[in-house]
């Protein structure tokens, strides 16, 4: 008898008998506190000639360590491929849970690091500077923002090869889009304004999920990463975390496993996923805004970008993203683009934009430091209160942060008993 050819997958582990038309394909393994590895195992017919796939042929929840669960295994088996020797299942299906079990619970083995040089190791960009090339992008915005819409609008640039706002695509091909806030006749019409403000027809690759009524996303992520597996894709999106959690979203509980479905969605595929700001820090300073929810859902993103459009409800307004903090290389200045809505041809243009063009947005996207360089540039010599009051904020703040801005110092004999310290640029 031949042994089964084994096909090791990202969340599952496959063992076909070509003889015996048999594959036994085990999924959703874990480890139990006490010890024991279970999951799922699927009997099917990999050779059924039908666009509906493998005939399943028996299914059950499985202990690997249980000896009843692997006779009851055995015995299906036994009824479903006859005329086999005595034993043959038993030892098969002995060997077979074993060897599930080692490859669910072993440590990969040592790499010897070799020093590669950093210039080696520095991150390309799907879409400079927004999406850093294979890894996860975090677009952080309240609702309202037009987040979708944006990414939306870059998965359709990547599927047609179209330049965007911020730049061509390094790449191009597929998209997935897994989206837990709307529908597809929602989806269908955004996708349907950004073509035409595009130029183009609807792209034939940029593939839609509805995940609204689907459930949380580490219970759903082995079907997703078939599906990345299938299509191939440039660029995942999930829209958003919040909806995707599906859970308390202040929960390491609930926030780690989340976040390792997302990473694990293709290796080498660029992931951008949205998320909403929480409540307390939505009008604070950029630097300080973080995701609702636990801070996990922050550690695996390489990139976090914080969006905020213009306050005016007009068909015509600014969107600011400003880098949430800095990652790998040189820290990013903050981008804009306007969004033109043309509610008569029924289409949506994404246009380049300067930040300095839109006063309200560049006010709150600067950061403190940034503001009082600004202050200081413009008025020459300010004391602490002069500072204090054109920035809106207390003495005391302003002191701390002059005190630790290289280019920032304090004029000899400017201060005193009494008097507040005087603070100008370095030339």
């Amino acid at each position: 008898m031949s042994p089964p050819q084994i096909s090791e997958y990202s969340d599952e582990i496959r063992y076909l008998w070509v003889d015996r038309h048999v594959q036994l394909i085990f999924t959703k393994l874990h480890e139990s506190d006490s010890g024991r590895v279970l999951g799922f195992m699927t009997a099917v017919n990999p050779d059924r000639r039908s666009g509906a796939g493998p005939e399943r042929l028996y299914w059950q929840a499985v202990s690997l360590t249980t000896a009843s669960d692997r006779k009851i295994v055995t015995a299906k088996l036994e009824s479903l491929v006859p005329g086999l020797p005595k034993g043959t299942w038993e030892q098969d299906i002995d060997r077979c849970f074993m060897d599930v079990y080692e490859r669910h619970t072993a440590v990969p083995e040592p790499v010897i690091l070799t020093g590669v040089e950093e210039a080696d190791l520095e991150t390309d960009n799907l879409i400079d500077p927004v999406l850093p090339l294979g890894q996860v992008t975090l677009l952080l915005a309240d609702q309202g923002s037009t987040k979708s819409f944006l990414m939306l609008y870059l998965s359709a640039c990547i599927t047609l090869g179209a330049r965007t706002v911020f730049s061509e695509p390094s790449r191009t091909g597929p998209a997935i889009y897994f989206d837990w806030e709307v529908d597809e006749r929602v989806a269908n019409k955004r996708l349907a304004w950004i073509c035409r403000g595009l130029g183009s027809s609807p792209p034939r690759s940029l593939h839609y999920v509805n995940m609204s009524t689907r459930g949380r996303i580490f219970d759903r992520v082995r079907d997703m990463r078939h599906m990345i597996e299938r299509i191939q894709p440039v660029l995942v999106v999930i829209d958003s975390l919040t909806f995707a959690t599906g859970a308390d979203l202040n929960s390491a509980e609930y926030a780690a496993p989340t976040m390792a479905a997302i990473g694990s969605l293709g290796e080498g595929v660029t992931k951008l996923i949205s998320a909403h700001p929480n409540k307390a820090s939505r009008n604070a300073e950029t630097e300080d805004i973080s995701v609702i929810g636990s801070t996990l859902f922050e550690y695996r993103a390489r990139a976090i970008w914080h969006m905020k459009r213009e306050q005016a409800r007009t068909a015509r307004f600014g969107v600011s993203m400003t880098p949430r903090k800095p990652f790998d290389g040189p820290p990013q200045s903050p981008l804009a683009y306007t969004m033109d809505f043309d509610n008569v041809n029924h289409l949506v243009r994404f246009q380049s934009a300067r930040l300095s063009d839109m006063p309200g947005l560049e006010k709150t996207t600067m950061t403190l430091g940034e503001k009082i360089r600004r202050a200081l540039a413009r008025n020459g010599r300010l004391d602490t209160n002069q500072l204090a009051e054109i920035l809106g904020i207390k003495p005391d703040q302003v002191k701390v942060e002059c005190g630790r801005m290289p280019d920032v110092f304090p004029i000899i004999g400017g201060g005193g008993r009494g008097k507040a310290t005087t603070w100008a640029l370095r030339a």
